[in-house]
């Protein structure tokens, strides 16, 4: 199988133009926190978490270069809001550094999940076991810092 980005269903949306995507790191865990989406009801932050985290990067592209990334062509470019990358080279060029250490164990990397998100200023990178999503209210920063406290 090659390496393909399949869109992923988190059960919501967040607002597309927030400006004030915040991605916190701690340890092997990690928050993402985006203004709700514009028709959500519920107005708190949207906070993705992740545990057993591997790997966490913010940057370009943003929503106007989107098209650059490696992975446009591998079905990101069908993805609206959150993807998983399906055969992750992300996942392999980790593992492939690792081995470099004496007590290397493959079998740490078995159910790692390449997970992808977009924001207007941001692509969003995760290499973790799983996510989940919450509520936060405050400001996005906040929001992050009280999803890494739990």
């Amino acid at each position: 199988m090659s390496e393909h980005v399949r869109s992923l269903d988190l059960g919501v949306i967040w607002d597309p133009n927030s400006p004030e995507a915040v991605l916190l790191c701690l340890d092997s865990r990690a928050a993402l926190s985006m203004g709700a989406g514009v028709t959500d009801q519920d107005r708190r932050n949207v906070v993705l978490t992740w545990e057993s985290v591997r790997h966490a990067s913010i940057g370009s592209p943003n929503d106007e270069t989107a098209s650059g990334h490696p992975l446009w062509g591998k079905g990101l470019r069908d993805v609206l809001w959150a993807g998983a990358v399906e055969d992750s080279s992300l996942i392999a060029s980790l593992n492939s550094i690792e081995r470099t250490h004496s007590r290397h164990n493959s079998a740490r990397f078995d159910g790692d999940i390449h997970y992808i998100v977009l924001s207007k200023e941001d692509t969003i990178e995760v290499v973790a076991k799983s996510v989940r999503v919450e509520r936060f209210g405050g400001n996005t920063l906040d929001a992050a810092v009280e999803a890494l406290r739990r």
